[in-house]
């Protein structure tokens, strides 16, 4: 609103000062999120934790990103990306490594044949990928794709913090020790600035997750055996 004189009148000044708060207090907001396994109540490292709601998946933006592959493994061996991203797997020794995947959501197969080779692949849809090695058997890996711009991956003591603007949205939890196929944990939240959320996970007792482990890559190599004989 403009006064005779040509300057913002006072409810206009109200009006702006109110949008400007509205706008700080939006950009000020997080949610810190601790996560936890269940039943043993251990802080869960590599969990990923991202939040989704109509608007979340309308500023989903697609990048870029990368996976080293080496003898001793994935890097990272959890990597979240917004949908449509494009990530680009680079050898980083002179070992020939056989890379694939089963995942619904994104199946492939290709390899690296030594140092400095890569292979860039798209990942569209939402979802775990959980990927292997035939040649370095013990090795997997996983990508989680998302369709929202707001997640991280849990660090050292299972905490992270989510900046998104205020408001209500669905929080999931993903971890790689939760049984296999097992749907993200998901619970409504409400972000604002200083919230919090502590979120228990089912996932195998840490003592005993080697065996589940140890059963999910017996069962990849089994499926990639069968898909070199075409069954």
């Amino acid at each position: 609103m403009i006064a005779s004189n040509g300057r913002p009148s006072a409810a206009g000044r109200w009006i702006v000062l109110a949008l400007a708060l509205w706008a700080t207090q939006c950009a000020a907001a997080s949610l810190d999120v601790a996560v936890e396994g269940m039943p043993d109540g251990v802080a869960l490292d590599g969990a990923v934790v991202s939040l989704h709601s109509p608007a979340a998946r309308a500023a989903t933006r697609a990048g870029r990103a990368v996976v080293v592959k080496s003898t001793t493994g994935f890097q990272p061996r959890v990597l979240p990306v917004a949908a449509g991203s494009d990530v680009r797997f680079t050898s980083a020794d002179a070992h020939r490594h056989a890379l694939y995947a089963f995942s619904s959501s994104r199946p492939f197969a290709f390899t690296l044949p030594g140092a400095g080779a890569t292979h860039a692949l798209g990942f569209e849809t939402p979802g775990v990928v959980e990927y292997g090695c035939a040649i370095h058997e013990s090795m997997v890996g996983y990508v989680v794709v998302l369709d929202t711009p707001y997640y991280a991956t849990t660090g050292t003591g299972g905490q992270v913090r989510l900046d998104a603007p205020a408001g209500d949205y669905e929080l999931r939890v993903w971890h790689e020790q939760q049984p296999p196929g097992a749907a993200p944990l998901a619970l409504p939240v409400h972000v604002e600035a200083g919230a919090s959320a502590r979120v228990r996970v089912p996932v195998a007792p840490l003592g005993a997750a080697a065996a589940p482990q140890e059963t999910r890559l017996r069962d990849m190599r089994e499926r990639f055996r069968r898909f070199q004989r075409g069954g």
